[in-house]
């Protein structure tokens, strides 16, 4: 499933090894401003709400593996399409079409994984999918440095037709399927996850679950502020996804080349990104392995000083 999460960083990253040469003139052919470089690079950020919003009703209507399902052939075509796009237009709608898939393939694909996995190894199978973003990541960077935009969008079309091979004889979430009452293919797909039929004291855990979720379900919105657990919930979650974004990711993300391009290191650029990537792939499986053993909030702690730390000194420079 993680595979399809590959090409939502390879799009995310597209800008890094392409946008220098598209605002330049030196690509063949394309030639954009850097006013509108710029919308092209935020384009999967800006569809990111309506994406969430799409999957909110799509992994309850459809289910979490169709949902993911559904979102490779889309991903192929965005790709297919872009290996022959010329203007700026038609790279805003291709990456605000991917970062939509993108936004989905985040909300629905933690979900699935975190329904089918085992409690022993949730934490890590979850946190897998930043891993594989960071995989696409430096997929494009490097394609970019030695491809043309024609041969870099098809071999990342690849990509979503092989996740969506191999994930179709995946099956559905037993959460899901319990939820819409079909208990027996419920039972029928816990067993195919444990490779067992042995699991029915986890299969009545999982819809004593259901059944308190759907319960919790009849809460209304204003609960969020009303209720003091939830507000304390809430101001969690804004603080931890400010300070991700205020991390410098996104520059750093959409403009990685043309950062290392003006600090006119010793390194030459595209070795610079290289590196830059391979250390937060390094450090990516360092939090993978100790995730469950440190504990979530230990490494948040870290990182966030970690960040400040290494923004202060890049500010400074």
């Amino acid at each position: 499933g993680t595979l399809s999460i590959l090409s939502v960083g390879a799009n995310n990253a597209w800008t890094s090894p392409y946008l220098p040469q598209i605002t330049n003139g030196t690509y063949p052919g394309i030639s954009v401003t850097s006013d509108e470089g710029s919308w092209i690079a935020i384009m999967p950020q800006l569809a990111s709400p309506p994406g969430a919003l799409m999957a909110a009703y799509l992994v309850d209507r459809i289910g979490r593996k169709m949902t993911t399902l559904l979102m490779a052939p889309i991903t192929f075509a965005m790709f297919i399409t872009l290996a022959f796009a010329r203007t700026t237009l038609a790279f805003c709608a291709i990456r605000f079409l991917i970062g939509c898939v993108g936004s989905i393939l985040y909300t629905a694909l933690p979900m699935y994984l975190g329904e089918i996995a085992h409690p022993a190894i949730r934490g890590i199978l979850t946190a897998s999918v930043a891993f594989s973003s960071l995989l696409g990541t430096l997929l494009i960077n490097v394609l970019g440095f030695h491809f043309s935009i024609l041969l870099s969008s098809l071999i990342c079309a690849a990509i979503p037709l092989v996740h969506f091979l191999a994930f179709i004889w995946m099956p559905e979430s037993p959460y899901y399927l319990i939820r819409k009452n079909m208990d027996e293919t419920a039972r029928e797909s816990l067993a195919k996850l444990r490779s067992t039929d042995d699991n029915g004291n986890e299969f009545k855990m999982i819809s004593v679950a259901v059944n308190e979720e759907i319960a919790n379900k009849k809460a209304r919105f204003l609960d969020i502020f009303t209720v003091k657990s939830n507000r304390f919930a809430l101001f969690v979650f804004i603080i931890l996804n400010t300070t991700r974004k205020f991390s410098g990711i996104g520059p750093f993300l959409f403009y990685t080349v043309s950062i290392f391009q003006t600090a006119e290191g010793s390194v030459s650029p595209h070795t610079s990104v290289v590196i830059f990537l391979c250390i937060q792939i390094i450090s990516a499986m360092v939090s993978l392995n100790v995730l469950d053993y440190v504990g979530r909030r230990p490494i948040i702690i870290i990182s966030t000083v970690a960040c400040i730390i290494t923004l202060s000194i890049s500010g400074t420079y």
